[in-house]
């Protein structure tokens, strides 16, 4: 039978297999050499059916390694690391491949596997006994662990291991390659060579008996031949299309083999199936051209880097013979030379009219046109071809921009609208919705360079995505994105249908026409609502009339949230572009953040185009913090009484009267929930005329107020705490409020009735202060979360003794903060305060960095772990703690059944570790990563508990 002839996928590769291994049985010649044809075969088996089962092994593995565990590093190359690290990176390393090995060697992970790689594994074990006795591991660790398990261990984005967009961070992908190589060297069955002799500290042995069982395990079964047909792949165009392209790129070898097989016929077949599938991308032939038309059309096509859809001899503008070819990007007519007379981008087209068979006019945006005609119906195959590369590559276009088809008789139009409408529904099924086709037709049309980066990334990383962020591209690439290279991806995105947020940053644009591909993006986008340009440079006047002002004419467009953070508009043309775009709005904006965005001179226009009723209407947040708002406070307050469904305002370090802000929200703004004031300097009473009024009114809905950093007097705090209706979270941290201001709110902290979250940092209310403060908290029956940082001037016993008493008391706390950073005071005994913690079970969340309790604090904190029954998240970084005190913390953590949270003190490990000996080190190493270990399986037990 012959080869290309078998029914099923597993007999074919079962042949290709027996080939390879009978042909390079002789000494010396390599067998599963990397190019050859069956791994080829082998690799695109193995990825159509062995994704699912990848996920399913490693998913959880990976997310450990990339997201839990992203700053644990396993290095032990020492021209990498410091000598004092080694031996606990060592230690890492061995415990998580103990642990890969563990998972992947489990009986129910071995009956998991699909069966069809299984039998491959098993006819590969069969074929090494019978040509190569002595290396029946090495080919098929050479199969399943170098061809199969390894790539998606080193590459885990492109093999669904991680989330859409997402790629390992630099430690976890060294730690990734790392693991690789100890498996690849145990495939092998060598040691490592003197360029990686580092990694000979590593005793593979063990773990070379393990693998070895686990392969010995996986191909001793048994299996009835027929239950292959219920093991076989769904075949989609996927599918088919990584088959095709192993076979048109390995058509050299496969003729070879097929001429020895089959003999001059078998290859005369061979190549008639090649010429009729032509190209993987294209599938065009053009093997009826003259032969020396055919060698000047493949140069071209070379060169251009193009696939062609259609080629074939025309009358082209009536200037006789000539050659018409339908590629990839563009429409293109030839003399009989050869030599281009036109070449015109699909994008560019606007219509195609036909009247008959024979002929085909073709109209472009640019003016230009080509008149074709045949002696036979061939229009109509042009037609085809020209629908099918546009819907390839532009499928998700607005219909307001694509072209027009004008064809008759009616029988004709409805055969071509109907073939329109196939093409552009399979151009969607492809990765990211043809996001990479489009991509790189609009490189051919900015002449770019297609990034191959991007590319693989679209289409690997991306898929079932719909927020695509361009930092990707700019800050992890060797070769990042400019302000040039983005154009085609922005513009692609426009067409696309999948993305609908977008996300910019810090992207200097040096003159206006390299926002061409931002503009064509507003111009064309149907499916993006939301937009990020967070500190982009270069946005002049012409610039934003070209962005926003082909927004505002897309009547298409659905952009609800748009943010500019940092991006400077310092022009005022600029600013009145923007103005307008907001004023032609006839549908509401969700969400606009202008933070840090308008330039003096620049403000009012904007505001003026924001006054338009219908653009926000239902404006649910809005930032324009650190923008000077004094000067036009009566204009900013006329917008804002229209913004009546807002529930997020940010206008922190803007200078606003707050009185007249509170006159333009009182009784409009009833939906407001969150009130962000920080930074505006407001020190006398007047200051805040007729706040407390309005956080007071039942019919707003205020929750979060941040009125950090406004000098804000003791009495107007104290008024707001005394409000006795509500449920606020107030933030009134570096308010300077000192000793007396401390005295003064302590008046109102028993009375406190609507307030459950207190932030009181950094206030300098001194140990008198902040001893006071405690007191009136120990009879407040209402805060929950009290944040007390940074107010601690010595080493006070009393405070300690008082926070004691807090956490005894009527107070319902559920969150203590009480940090201490830079030059403030420090406790060096927190021990009577834990202990009364421990005696609580409200208490959910315990803040007590930099402090320097040393051991003592952290043996007291262990025990406090043991005996409390509610605390979720602790946090104790910088406390000069020593190697016994986070022993006695490690050991404590499996029984703090509640414990979820718990960051490791980084700065005291560092310090630790350095004149650790190595096995120490290795012990040290593997109680903190039982910590981790174990409150991460709590958390992904908590996160799945319902499913």
């Amino acid at each position: 039978m012959p080869l290309l002839a078998k029914k099923f996928t597993i007999p074919m590769l079962q042949d290709l297999l027996y080939d390879e291994f009978e042909s390079n049985s002789s000494p010396g010649k390599e067998i599963l050499r990397e190019n050859g044809i069956v791994i080829q075969f082998l690799k695109a088996y193995l990825k159509i059916a062995g994704k699912e089962y990848l996920g399913i092994l490693f998913k959880d593995i990976v997310h450990q390694i990339c997201v839990t565990e992203r700053k644990i590093s396993y290095e032990i190359d020492p021209n990498k690391v410091d000598a004092g690290e080694i031996a606990t990176n060592i230690e890492a390393f061995t415990s998580r491949l103990n642990y890969i090995i563990q998972v992947m060697t489990d009986p129910a992970m071995i009956d998991a596997m699909p069966l069809g790689i299984r039998v491959l594994c098993q006819i590969t074990a069969r074929l090494s006994r019978q040509f190569r006795p002595s290396h029946e591991k090495i080919y098929v660790g050479s199969l399943l662990l170098l061809r199969y398990i390894n790539p998606a261990l080193f590459t885990p984005e492109g093999c669904g291991l991680l989330p859409a967009g997402k790629s390992p961070p630099p430690v976890s992908r060294r730690n990734l390659i790392l693991i690789t190589k100890v498996l690849q060297n145990i495939s092998n069955g060598v040691s490592f060579s003197k360029k990686e002799a580092f990694m000979s500290t590593l005793c593979l042995d063990g773990w070379k008996d393990q693998i070895y069982d686990y392969f010995d395990r996986l191909v001793n079964f048994t299996f009835d031949p027929d239950s292959l047909s219920d093991d076989r792949v769904k075949i989609e165009a996927s599918s088919l299309h990584v088959i095709h392209s192993v076979v048109f790129d390995l058509r050299a070898e496969l003729s070879d083999m097929i001429r020895q097989v089959e003999g001059e016929e078998g290859l005369k077949d061979f190549n008639q199936l090649l010429e009729r599938l032509g190209s993987y991308t294209s599938r065009e032939s053009f093997s009826y051209l003259e032969a020396a038309h055919q060698a000047l059309i493949k140069t071209y096509l070379d060169t251009k880097q193009s696939e062609a859809y259609y080629i074939g001899y025309a009358n082209v503008d009536n200037q006789g013979k000539g050659i018409i070819l339908i590629g990839s990007y563009r429409v293109v007519t030839m003399n009989l030379s050869c030599k281009p007379l036109e070449e015109l981008h699909h994008l560019s087209l606007q219509e195609i009219s036909s009247a008959s068979p024979q002929q085909v006019q073709l109209k472009y945006s640019t003016g230009a046109s080509i008149s074709l005609k045949f002696d036979d119906n061939t229009a109509d195959s042009v037609i085809s071809c020209i629908i099918r590369a546009y819907e390839h590559h532009f499928a998700g276009i607005h219909k307001n921009f694509r072209f027009q088809l004008k064809v008759s008789p009616a029988e004709r139009l409805e055969h071509f609208s109907l073939l329109s409408e196939s093409y552009e529904s399979d151009s969607q099924k492809q990765p990211c919705s043809g996001l990479v086709s489009t991509y790189r037709a609009l490189c051919n049309l900015y002449a770019i360079k297609p990034s191959d980066a991007l590319c693989w990334d679209l289409a690997n990383l991306f898929t079932g995505a719909s927020d695509i962020n361009f930092e990707k591209f700019t800050d992890y690439y060797e070769e990042p994105l400019t302000d040039v290279t983005v154009n085609p991806l922005c513009h692609a995105l426009g067409i696309n249908t999948q993305f609908s947020q977008v996300t910019i940053k810090n992207m200097k644009f040096t003159n206006d026409a390299n926002f061409r591909g931002l503009a064509e993006m507003m111009k064309h986008t149907s499916s993006i609502k939301s937009l990020t340009l967070n500190a982009i440079t270069g946005m002049t006047a012409g610039a934003t009339r070209m962005v926003f002002g082909t927004l505002q004419a897309n009547i298409g467009n659905n952009l609800t949230k748009l943010s500019l953070p940092l991006t400077q508009i310092s022009d005022s043309a600029a600013a009145q572009s923007l103005g307008d775009y907001f004023a032609s709005r006839s549908v509401s904006l969700h969400e606009l953040i202008l933070t840090g965005c308008l330039q003096k001179g620049c403000i009012l226009p904007v505001l003026d185009g924001l006054s338009n009723p219908a653009c926000v209407k239902n404006l649910r947040k809005f930032h324009m913090g650190r923008t000077k708002l004094s000067d036009v406070s009566h204009s900013f307050c006329s917008f804002l009484s229209l913004c009546t469904n807002l529930t997020d305002l940010d206008v922190s370090l803007t200078d606003i009267p707050l009185p007249e802000l509170v006159k333009s929200m009182n009784g409009k703004l009833l939906k407001l929930n969150r009130i962000i004031l920080h930074g505006n300097k407001l020190p006398k009473p007047q200051n805040w005329e007729g706040f407390v009024e309005f956080l007071s009114n039942t019919q707003h809905n205020i929750r979060d107020v941040n009125i950090s950093g406004t000098n804000i007097p003791p009495a107007t705090l104290a008024e707001i705490l005394s409000i006795k209706e509500g449920s606020f979270a107030i933030e009134a941290s570096c308010n300077n409020l000192g000793k007396s201001g401390a005295l003064k709110i302590c008046e109102a902290i028993p009375r406190i009735k609507a307030v459950d979250t207190l932030g009181l940092a950094d206030n300098a209310m001194t140990d008198v202060g902040l001893v006071a403060v405690i007191e009136a908290l120990c009879n407040c029956s209402a805060v929950a979360r009290i944040d007390l940082s940074d107010n601690f001037e010595n080493n006070n016993d009393l405070i300690i003794a008082k926070l004691a008493v807090l956490v005894q008391s009527i107070c319902p706390l559920e969150a203590i903060i009480v940090n201490s950073t830079g030059n403030h005071g420090k406790f060096k005994d927190l021990n009577k305060f834990l202990y009364a913690i421990g005696n609580n079970n409200n208490i959910t969340e315990l803040h007590i960095s930099g402090h320097g309790v040393g051991d003592r604090g952290a043996i007291a904190l262990a025990r406090v772990l043991q005996q409390n029954l509610s605390l979720t998240a602790v946090h104790f970084d910088g406390n000069n703690i020593g190697e016994l005190g986070l022993r006695n913390v490690a050991d404590a953590v499996p029984r703090a059944k509640s414990l979820r949270e718990m960051p490791m003190p980084f700065a005291d490990i560092a310090r630790i570790m350095v004149g650790m000996e190595p096995s120490q080190a290795r012990n040290f190493s593997k109680q903190l990563a039982d910590i981790e270990r174990e409150l991460s399986s709590r958390r992904f037990r908590d996160n799945n508990a319902g499913l």
